[in-house]
């Protein structure tokens, strides 16, 4: 206990993650109906937490866990009513924090924050480790997060222990690629589908966790995160709306003068490092690249863009048949792993070759 407490209020503010916010906003009617089934006994014991990326499907899954291992303590007569919130003071979120919780068990363990695939021995480890006896409470809780990632053989193990929970056992899996899961995972879980959040509250967590940017950044990020916000941090760690003009600056040197264009490994050496230094996920970095293709090419919505308005040669099918082949390489990149550098030339590649043809 004397280790946890060594975590402060700071500590707890610098570092931006699900398992560290003590809030959660935008969520409210849910975590009430959560609640209400914590309340009544009728909480389903395997949760499967879905939506877009970045509105904060693990940090509900987080207050979840914090809320039903307190509970199995003995101290629902002492919390909240109508919500999960758990202060961040208390004995059971600093554990948490501290990862020296004996009775709750995260996948992927540590501080890893962009992996390619969920293993059978993490399932293994997770199958062992509930059907343990609890030691601090009543209860035990596991959250898978990135779900889809498993991979077949985790997977297929951990509909063993879908299929016949023990009683004092809750698993929380959480995803925002449902469809890349199996259907026999699927058909086992309590489905909580988390919506988008609305401009004012994605504008409030942006400027609460990104203190020191300024108002036309914020409006920026607001803009292109569309009810994100988890997104809208990546988007600022990458570079935000300066690396976003360099990127779009590139796309339209392409269109206006094809042959005077280069690969651009100023950019890729960017994506790498804040993938190495920042821990952005491969998912969110080839997300962003397919995101800002498509503002440029007039397929997506662009409320917030300094562009030049493009008079496109290229035809609305051909653009978006450009658009499905940067998808279709970036969706194969992901599946196999392959190299990021390579897979950024690629892409970057691509677009070049299309507007010279």
């Amino acid at each position: 206990m004397a280790k946890a407490d060594n975590i402060d209020k700071e500590t707890l503010k610098t570092t931006v993650s699900p398992l560290t916010q003590e809030h959660l906003l935008g969520h409210e009617t849910v975590e009430k109906n959560l609640r209400r089934l914590i309340q009544e006994n009728r909480l389903p014991h395997a949760l499967l937490i879905t939506g877009p990326q970045g509105i904060g499907k693990a940090t509900l899954g987080y207050r979840l866990s914090r809320f039903l291992c307190a509970s199995g303590m003995g101290e629902e007569g002492v919390l909240e009513k109508d919500s999960l919130y758990l202060s961040a003071s208390h004995p059971v979120f600093r554990r948490f924090v501290q990862r020296s919780f004996g009775d709750f068990l995260a996948v992927p363990e540590g501080e890893e924050t962009s992996i390619s695939e969920i293993g059978i021995e993490a399932i293994r480890h997770l199958i062992q480790f509930l059907h343990q006896t609890p030691r601090e409470g009543s209860v035990r809780c596991v959250l898978i997060d990135e779900a889809h990632l498993m991979n077949r053989n985790a997977a297929n193990a951990l509909l063993k222990i879908l299929e016949a929970p023990p009683a004092h056992v809750f698993l929380i899996l959480v995803t925002s690629k449902e469809n890349f899961m199996l259907p026999t995972i699927l058909s086992r879980v309590h489905k909580i589908r988390l919506s988008p959040l609305d401009k004012k509250i994605t504008r409030n967590i942006l400027r609460q966790n990104l203190e020191e940017v300024t108002e036309e950044e914020i409006n920026f990020l607001e803009s292109f995160s569309e009810g994100s916000p988890g997104f809208g941090q990546n988007v600022h760690v990458l570079g935000g709306k300066v690396f976003y003009d360099r990127l779009i600056s590139f796309f339209e040197g392409c269109a206006l003068s094809p042959k005077e264009q280069v690969i651009p490994f100023d950019l890729i050496q960017v994506f790498l490092e804040k993938h190495k230094n920042d821990r952005l996920s491969t998912d969110v970095i080839y997300g962003y690249f397919l995101k800002v293709l498509g503002m440029f090419l007039g397929l997506q919505k662009n409320e917030f863009s300094s562009q030049k308005k493009m008079v496109f040669l290229m035809s609305i099918a051909e653009r978006l048949g450009l658009w499905q082949r940067v998808q279709d390489i970036l969706r194969e990149a992901l599946a196999f792993d392959l190299d990021m550098k390579q897979v950024l030339s690629c892409v970057f590649l691509e677009v070049h070759k299309a507007f010279s043809a």
